[in-house]
């Protein structure tokens, strides 16, 4: 049986399938139907030219409309060509995330941080993560958007808000659709956009010289009119002056000229394309505050993002005259073009300084919105958790690892409740302990960000968490693993002195002797115990579980155990009460061939 997202994105495959091939037949009739308005206009004015006089050239305007026309009509097709491209392309994405293929999909490699307090044990980013399930972001500021929100705790409003916002948008596919399709022909990068923001935060250097404004209308009024005046009464050297003059004029800030264009060239696709995305979060009524209040960030003064964008854009195609040699002469020497645009792309900055900011951080969470959207949209099983922040409670029922594919998951329900409460979970190698842990780990991720869970049931109290789980030696810091250890339950243990946080830690102080570790994590629990926080933790050292005589109401024992049939073992990974009876480490070093 087909999922609604798997029907919707086929379906949506081939209808756009079916346009690209119309596209395409439409653009070879326009390519050749300019060819042939371009050629019968050049030998029909050639000829009339050549047989009468050259008055005859203006029989071109017609033929010269027409190709125009066309021109631009080949600028909308390719638009619509491109569009359909990348909907394909999105549509093939999808259907191969639903079968748990992600490749297709930015991991985030850039944002793994080993200091992070969960980021790295529970494979937030990276190759096969959960920023690799999610992102679909268009733009690199959604990108960091996403990212962060992954990295950070909400409080329960602010989860409430991000689950009426992602609920909006998942229920309305065509708008993911049509906001992805637009954005993935964003050639964008990080630097680009903050080249623009630093420049709006820099002071002005053209607009603060009021004579200039005389002065841009007083010297091109005069070349244009010693031009006009050279055709019949001035002498021509007249206008010679004057134009040469405004050159000169023109590279006494020549620096400053090149300094601005710098920053603002070459952007005017970029800031189209930005404009679309802003286009769409305007033209739509949306009901949730999280997008009613991204809307109104998109207005200034009930001017809107997309048309200040738009007016930006022309300035800078206008600007970019310049960088034809030829034009640049012509129209510095005639209007004093580079201080003309200098002057109205300052007066832009200054009206728009104040919001152009607050523009791309409200594009940049409903591009991460999107991403999230889309991940409630393709999983209709998960469930939305439910937030408790009086009662320190962690209620999992069904949960599972949204990573691990459908047929393989296994689901275990489990709780929490209390401060100071710790899980003790042993069990053999491969039983699931570690997967355990990050399957808790990962769904208040998800949680916290607003999104549905790999769970039947869930209800949290959004705490801070923290996990050890993934410690190794640091050569070039020249520390061992016990010593990057320590580091690590050192900064877990400052936080839980200051706040409430949920910790999850697997096999504490691995990188020492089994009496010193024993003694350590003894103690480590006692104080953990006396705390307000709660903890998870997985080990192998049966003794541990031992601790629950001297806490009975604060230590409660979980295990997943193994079964050796015909020297085979078999997992259920299911979690079950009490300490694991078991062990397979012997077992396990024979099959390898080790002698015991």
């Amino acid at each position: 049986m087909h999922s609604k997202a798997e029907i919707y994105f086929t379906q949506q495959r081939e209808l756009f399938e079916k346009e690209l091939k119309s596209l395409k037949r439409k653009l070879t009739n326009i390519a050749l139907l300019r060819l042939a308005v371009f050629a019968t206009g050049l030998m029909f004015t050639v000829y009339l030219v050549w047989q009468y006089n050259s008055y005859y050239l203006l029989t071109s305007l017609p033929f010269i409309a027409a190709f125009l026309v066309l021109l631009k009509k080949n600028e909308v097709l390719l638009f619509r060509k491109n569009y359909a491209l990348n909907v394909i392309k999105i549509c093939d994405q999808e259907l191969e995330a639903l079968s748990g293929n992600y490749q297709s999909f930015d991991g985030g490699n850039e944002f793994k941080n080993a200091e992070h307090p969960y980021s790295s044990d529970l494979d937030i980013f990276g190759e096969h993560s959960i920023f690799c399930m999610l992102n679909r972001t268009v733009s690199f500021i959604g990108k960091i958007f996403l990212a962060d929100m992954l990295q950070s705790k909400g409080s329960k409003s602010e989860i409430l808000k991000r689950q009426q916002t992602i609920q909006e948008l998942h229920s309305n596919s065509e708008l993911q659709m049509d906001f992805r399709a637009k954005g993935m022909m964003l050639k964008n990068n990080k630097d680009e956009v903050e080249e623009i923001l630093n420049w709006t935060k820099q002071t002005d250097v053209f607009t603060k010289k009021k004579t200039f404004r005389l002065v841009l209308i007083i010297f091109p009024a005069i070349t244009l009119t010693l031009l006009a005046g050279s055709f019949f009464f001035f002498p021509v050297e007249f206008f010679l002056v004057s134009f040469i003059s405004q050159l000169l004029f023109t590279g006494m800030f020549l620096r400053k000229i090149n300094f601005l264009h710098n920053i603002v060239s070459r952007k005017h696709n970029m800031l189209i394309h930005f404009s679309s995305l802003f286009e769409i979060i305007e033209s739509n009524n949306f009901i949730s505050p999280g997008l009613t209040e991204l809307k109104s960030s998109c207005f200034n003064n009930q001017r809107s993002a997309t048309l200040q964008i738009n007016r930006f854009s022309n300035l800078i195609r206008l600007f970019d005259n310049r960088l034809n040699m030829l034009a640049a002469l012509l129209l510095n020497g005639l209007f004093l073009w580079d201080l003309q645009l200098c002057i109205k792309s300052e007066k832009w900055k200054e009206q728009n300084k104040e919001v152009i900011e607050k523009w791309f951080k409200a594009l940049a969470e409903f591009d991460a919105f999107i991403s999230l959207s889309n991940y409630v949209f393709g999983n209709p099983d998960y469930v939305l958790p439910e937030i408790e922040d009086k009662e320190l409670i962690f209620k999992f029922k069904d949960i599972s690892h949204p990573l691990i594919p459908l047929k393989e998951r296994v689901s275990n329900s489990f709780l929490l409740q209390g401060e100071g409460n710790i899980a003790i979970v042993t069990g053999s190698n491969m039983a699931g302990k570690s997967t355990f842990l990050r399957t808790i780990g990962v769904n208040m991720v998800l949680a916290s960000a607003g999104l549905t869970v790999c769970a039947s049931e869930m209800l949290f109290n959004p705490v801070q968490l923290y996990s050890s789980m993934r410690i190794g030696d640091d050569l070039s810091n020249r520390e061992s693993t016990f010593y990057a250890e320590l580091k690590r339950l050192k900064h877990i243990l400052e936080a839980v002195d200051k706040h409430v946080v949920f910790i999850l830690l697997d096999e504490i102080l691995k990188g020492t002797n089994s009496a010193d570790k024993l003694t350590g994590s003894k103690a480590l629990l006692r104080q953990l115990a006396s705390s307000s926080s709660l903890a998870v933790i997985a080990t192998h050292d049966l003794a541990l579980g031992e601790m629950n005589a001297e806490f009975p109401e604060k230590i409660n024992n979980y295990n997943f155990e193994v079964e050796i049939v015909n020297n085979e073992f078999y997992f259920d990974y299911k979690l079950k009460n009490g300490i694991c009876k078991i062990m397979n480490a012997t077992e396990l070093m024979k099959k390898m061939g080790v002698k015991v």
